[in-house]
């Protein structure tokens, strides 16, 4: 289960530096079973939400990077 969150973070970072130039979409990863599925939203914001056996177990969160003390995205307020 570990190794499956790893890879899972993994992709939604790769994931998330390729979507700084695109335009509005959503990635949903899913385990093999299907119970484990993650949602990354790309558009003026970037959010993320996971669910275990289709139920919610983290909301649409918004994605903060902090990249040589630099936060991105530099405007928080208006998340």
């Amino acid at each position: 289960m570990k190794k499956q969150i790893s890879l899972l973070f993994f992709v939604f970072l790769i994931l998330s530096f390729q979507t700084i130039a695109q335009k509005a979409e959503t990635f949903i990863l899913k385990s093999g079973d299907g119970n484990i599925v993650l949602h990354v939203e790309a558009d003026n914001r970037l959010q993320w939400s996971f669910q275990h056996k289709g139920e919610q177990v983290i909301a649409p969160s918004p994605i903060f990077m902090n990249i040589g003390g630099e936060i991105l995205p530099s405007d928080i307020s208006s998340l």
